[in-house]
């Protein structure tokens, strides 16, 4: 099996990254324990827990991504926002290959600083 590059400069073999990366943007990991137990001492609190009950926490992959949808979600639409993540994905990201399908990486901040010089498509 041979490795691909799906986060910034780490180098692992891929289905091993891959479900890491998943089990965080997932949240698949988070003990949800002692927030439930603090929760069942407020009204309101222990009302949504249980409604939600086992709900998880969506998480990005990495601070910078988490920036980008913070900054691109603060007046415009979802539709918009996510066109705009495409496009920079699509412009400025690597391309990750994985059982024949291939998956476009945010890309690392220094990808955009090296690009500065071409011209940025619309």
């Amino acid at each position: 099996m041979s490795t691909a590059r799906v986060s910034h400069g780490l180098n692992r073999e891929p289905l091993g990254e891959l479900q890491t990366l998943v089990e965080h943007q997932s949240s698949s990991d988070l003990d949800l324990g002692p927030f439930y137990g603090k929760a069942e001492s407020d009204l309101v609190l222990r009302r949504l827990t249980r409604h939600f009950h086992g709900m998880r926490i969506p998480q990005s992959a990495s601070i910078y991504e988490t920036l980008i949808s913070v900054i691109l979600e603060q007046r415009v639409n979802l539709a918009f926002v996510y066109q705009v993540k495409k496009a920079l994905t699509k412009t400025y990201g690597e391309r990750v290959w994985f059982a024949g399908n291939s998956y476009s990486v945010l890309p690392h901040p220094a990808a955009k600083l090296s690009s500065a010089g071409r011209r940025q498509k619309r």
